[in-house]
């Protein structure tokens, strides 16, 4: 087995772990029906597309700082070779 398999497989252990310490029991539970199933499922993909959201958000406002930051950066460039240039005059 590759190591990313077996990180993979940790992983899983202990989403099983924690989710019989928080609800008391594992995904062999038998009280749920398939409609149950059914919105579980919708609802962690309701997470998942928030935690989606959330990282494109981010991820925007980082690029908009870096652009800001570079035309910042070259601004500043720009002024110093102004300056530069009237110095040697």
């Amino acid at each position: 087995m590759s190591k990313i398999l077996n990180e993979l497989i940790s992983e899983f252990e202990n989403r099983e772990q924690i989710g019989f310490l928080k609800y008391g029991t594992t995904m062999d539970r038998t009280d749920l029906n398939f409609s149950d199933w059914l919105q579980h499922f919708k609802e962690e993909l309701m997470d998942g597309l928030l935690y989606l959201q959330k990282i494109q958000n981010d991820t925007q406002r980082l690029s908009d700082y870096q652009k800001a930051d570079s035309r910042i950066s070259e601004s500043i460039n720009t002024d110093r070779e102004a300056s530069d240039a009237r110095t040697s005059l």
